[in-house]
């Protein structure tokens, strides 16, 4: 006696032949997984002194198992020149018997709901977020249940390229007298990463560029002396990179000690 799944020949079963040999009963045993679900498995039985004895039993399984998922960005998608405006939209792939009868998105481990005005829309299957932003960067992952449990997809990281930005937004008030050297650290958030720095100091006349500074990465720090009363003003640092300009500058304001 031999069994089949499909057309593969899997293990013999274990037989059990009755006292007069008339009878063989061969039972087979294992673990079914989701792969095994919609499978036909086949007993055959021959007799060797006899040709042409070989008669066969099919039987079709059906196998209940937890969502198994897997989430991707969309084909058009390229996941690593994700740029700051751009659509983007998830989809998350499900495999399940009996059929899920509840999905959900999670966002850094938080539950995500539809917000149009945010540009963030669920629906079922899929994820779409409009015009993305920095703030959209981070862990996506899809959730569906059925009877039998709860499955989640893997994590999907999500970065988006972005102009380069202040990373203290604050206007910051530093009080230094005339001849006197000031440092001042102007720290940006951008990705690419490599960022092109420009200072200025906006004074009640004129708007003068500063030349006198040292950049590193994201960050650049301004050696800056007032000489004389139009010396002091609004310092402005602002960056660029591959993705555009930085739209509104880090300000620091100088002010006579």
């Amino acid at each position: 006696m031999t069994w089949w799944k499909g057309s593969q020949k899997i293990q013999t079963g274990n037989e059990v032949i009755s006292d007069n040999g008339n009878l063989t009963l061969s039972t087979l045993s294992f673990v079914p997984t989701a792969e095994d679900h919609g499978k036909k498995f086949t007993c055959t039985a021959k007799n060797p002194s006899l040709p042409s004895s070989l008669i066969e039993d099919t039987r079709t399984i059906t196998v209940h198992y937890i969502p198994e998922l897997r989430l991707a960005l969309g084909a058009s998608i390229q996941h690593t020149a994700i740029k700051e405006g751009s659509d983007v939209y998830f989809d998350c792939n499900i495999r399940a018997n009996p059929w899920v009868h509840d999905v959900s998105w999670r966002f850094e481990d938080n539950l995500l709901f539809s917000n149009l005005s945010a540009g963030i829309i669920v629906s079922n299957q899929s994820l779409v977020l409009q015009r993305v932003k920095k703030e959209h960067r981070g862990r996506y992952q899809c959730v569906a249940t059925n009877s039998e449990g709860e499955g989640r997809s893997e994590e999907v990281q999500l970065d988006v390229q972005f102009a380069p930005v202040c990373k203290n937004g604050a206007v910051q008030v530093f009080g230094v007298a005339k001849q006197e050297t000031l440092n001042i650290t102007c720290e940006l958030e951008a990705d690419p990463t490599d960022v092109q720095f420009h200072w200025a100091l906006n004074n009640t006349v004129e708007s003068m560029e500063v030349k006198k500074f040292i950049s590193e990465g994201t960050s650049s720090t301004v050696f800056y002396t007032p000489r004389n009363m139009l010396g002091y003003g609004a310092l402005l640092c602002w960056g660029s990179n591959n993705i555009g300009r930085q739209k509104d500058p880090c300000v620091y304001r100088v002010v006579p000690v």
